[in-house]
């Protein structure tokens, strides 16, 4: 019996902007916004299926990324699938990554997540697999297109790695979450 998916983000969130250089109110409020009322909520959803807006398989997990380590995420053969806990994932394209730091001691921790240089580094989102081609996580990263094409195509032994690098002093925590196409 193949397994059936169903999956939603829905980011909701609220703020105020002041001027506190304001002598004659100091504490007003010069906008407010609520997702959700004043903006539109931000809702995703997959089903199951390989089209668009669909994926049939993800993978969930938290992972520890040791300072001045890395953890390679091999995107088609060693992630564990966790609907059947027997064998791996080999996703062919991804359509949702979501990353979220859960735990940093330092202002200053943050990952660099993308290719970087390492071997069968997968391209996806970004512009090339060189030691440049990462992006800044300091809390919370969300890629996500649900055309056909998905964030990137993965194939397996020559464009399949992401790598998460920290390059500070402590420890750092991380939830991965990725939906796509086996």
């Amino acid at each position: 019996m193949s397994a059936t998916l169903a999956a939603a983000i829905n980011i909701t969130g609220s703020g105020s902007l002041s001027d506190p250089s304001s002598s004659t109110e100091p504490s007003s409020a010069v906008e407010s916004v609520n997702i959700g009322t004043t903006l539109s909520a931000i809702a995703i959803a997959y089903t199951s299926g390989t089209g668009s807006s669909q994926g049939n398989q993800w993978y969930c997990a938290q992972r520890t990324v040791t300072a001045g380590g890395n953890v390679d995420l091999d995107l088609n053969g060693s992630l564990t699938n966790k609907i059947t806990g027997a064998g791996t994932i080999a996703f062919t394209k991804i359509r949702c990554l979501l990353l979220v730091l859960r735990s940093k001691t330092a202002t200053t921790d943050y990952l660099k997540v993308g290719p970087q240089g390492v071997a069968n580094g997968w391209q996806g989102p970004f512009a090339a697999v060189d030691s440049d081609s990462w992006i800044r996580v300091d809390r919370l990263c969300l890629l996500e297109n649900p055309t056909d094409d998905g964030i990137g195509a993965v194939t397996a032994g020559s464009a399949d790695v992401l790598r998460l690098n920290n390059p500070g002093a402590n420890n750092i925590t991380v939830d991965v979450w990725a939906l796509g196409v086996e």
